[in-house]
């Protein structure tokens, strides 16, 4: 499971037009995968009179995670080629929508991949990509004492602090990266021996990231 990955920053949307046809395109990031049906009924809502409203998306930490929708178009000719932009973009957690408004001409198997293939290419381009991190998150406990102590093992695995309380010790929530989950716990019992400190810091395991 990779640590890093490509996403988009917010949704935003292309279009492509060929023969008359119009294929409006739009790009989402995917915190959850039950997100696609509340995206899917909103674009319906918005496109009544579209023919076709077909999708791609990549979600999870399998890199081979996917699915694609060719919403009656024939198989293969919108869904396929939506995804492999998404593919050659290595973007993940992310969804593309086309809606296909038919402009009386057929365009054929070719045409149709070339039409999707090239919406979907347009709402990536007019995108913002950015690189997103997988996280495990941890809570600590620990004296004041030995805040720059603690502050400094948290550097040292690359952890972020996204919580920190302060009540009659220190409480801290840190995401690190995922592939360190194994390690921390351990990491943090053997530098308290070695270092020999006096006061004891609470580590707990809290969630990790699932997309």
């Amino acid at each position: 499971m990779a640590d890093l990955f490509n996403s988009i920053e917010t949704a935003t949307q292309g279009i492509y037009k060929d023969k008359g046809s119009s294929f409006i395109s739009y790009i989402y990031p995917l915190i959850e995968e039950n997100n696609v049906k509340k995206i899917l009924l909103n674009l319906k809502k918005e496109h009544p009179k579209a023919r076709h409203i077909c999708y791609a998306y990549r979600f999870g930490p399998d890199q081979n995670y996917h699915r694609i929708y060719d919403d009656g178009e024939p198989n293969g000719t919108a869904g396929k080629p939506i995804l492999n932009q998404l593919k050659s973009y290595q973007l993940e957690n992310v969804f593309i929508a086309v809606a296909r408004y038919f402009g009386g001409t057929l365009l054929g198997v070719s045409g149709l991949i070339n039409a999707y293939k090239h919406a979907a290419l347009d709402a990536i381009l007019h995108s913002r990509i950015i690189s997103k991190r997988r996280n495990v998150y941890f809570y600590f406990q620990c004296a004041y004492s030995i805040e720059k102590q603690l502050i400094a093992f948290i550097s040292t695995l690359e952890g972020i602090i996204t919580k920190k309380i302060f009540n009659e010790n220190i409480e801290l929530e840190v995401a690190f990266p995922i592939s360190r989950a194994g390690e921390i716990i351990i990491a943090l019992n053997h530098i308290q021996l070695e270092m020999q400190w006096k006061e004891k810091i609470d580590c707990t395991l809290l969630f990790q990231d699932q997309f």
